[in-house]
């Protein structure tokens, strides 16, 4: 998933949980950015149509607390790519193989993030 696609996903996301983007702009603006650079982190290496379903499924299972919505949709990605191991068959950068730059990255969808959140 690129900085771009993340933003995608996060507006999806957002118009999954509307509660999320009140919560989210009621950060302390560094807080708010190391969260979302933490959120792209852990979601970077799955494909965009991927993460809008598991934030569809998170959704229709009723959610969690926010904070724990990025590890929640990789388990939900996860469990799809048990059951459809062709579906997900190029999953694209492993995070240990990613290089510092590609990680490093992450800092840079903030402000992009920070835009989709505002057009809420």
């Amino acid at each position: 998933m690129t900085r771009e696609e993340f933003v995608d996903w996060l507006t999806t996301h957002c118009s999954c949980f509307p509660g999320l983007n009140a919560w989210l702009l009621s950060m302390i603006p560094n807080d708010k950015a190391n969260l979302l650079g933490e959120w792209w982190g852990v979601l970077q290496i799955y494909p965009l149509p991927a993460a809008q379903e598991a934030s569809r499924k998170l959704w229709e299972e009723g959610g969690c607390p926010y904070g724990d919505h990025p590890m929640a949709i990789r388990r939900l990605i996860s469990a799809a790519r048990r059951s459809d191991p062709v579906e997900f068959n190029d999953m694209g950068l492993n995070l240990r193989d990613a290089t510092r730059a590609q990680r490093d990255e992450g800092r840079e969808v903030i402000a992009a993030a920070r835009a989709a959140i505002c057009r809420q």
